[in-house]
C-alpha cells in the first residue's frame, strides 16, 4: 500500500512528458511484488 501511494504521488508529480516513466515504474514494481509472492 505504502509503495503504491508513493508511486501514485510520483506519477502525479511527473504528469507530462515523463508520465510514461511512472507507468513503467508502477508496472515494474507490481510485477516485482508478484514475483516475490510466488
Amino acid at each position: 500500500m505504502e509503495k503504491l501511494d508513493y508511486i501514485k504521488t510520483f506519477k502525479a508529480a511527473n504528469l507530462g512528458t515523463e508520465g510514461y516513466i511512472a507507468d513503467f515504474l508502477l508496472y515494474f514494481f507490481v510485477l516485482k511484488d508478484n514475483m516475490h509472492k510466488h
